[in-house]
């Protein structure tokens, strides 16, 4: 599913900018009426990949964090099992998935 984004080199979402890229994400967040918290996926990434990889000094290059402070704020938050269920999440799976597509035209 993020074959269409996909591009030799470069950030995917190239010349959109963070900002703009960031409203996309929210707009989609509300419209889902799913309750976005300030850095909320980022916690999310951290918690359940830490669950997933039970390796600190490997989650905290991954995300950018020491692992000091992923020891401190994510280690055994969540469940292995539940971990691999966040990442198993795909678009088109349920009644909120919202194709990215439709935040093309935001400013």
């Amino acid at each position: 599913w993020l074959r269409p984004l996909a591009k030799p080199a470069g950030a995917v979402s190239g010349t959109l900018g963070c900002h703009r890229l960031t409203a996309r994400v929210r707009a989609a967040f509300k419209d889902s009426g799913v309750r976005r918290e300030h850095n909320s996926l980022r916690h999310s990434f951290c918690s359940y990949r830490l669950a997933i990889t039970q390796n600190l000094a490997q989650t905290s290059l991954e995300a950018g964090n020491s692992p000091n402070v992923l020891q401190k704020h994510y280690r055994e938050l969540v469940t292995t099992a539940d971990a691999e269920a966040w990442f198993a999440v795909r678009p088109g799976q349920g009644d909120k998935s919202v194709p990215m597509e439709s935040y093309r035209n935001l400013p």
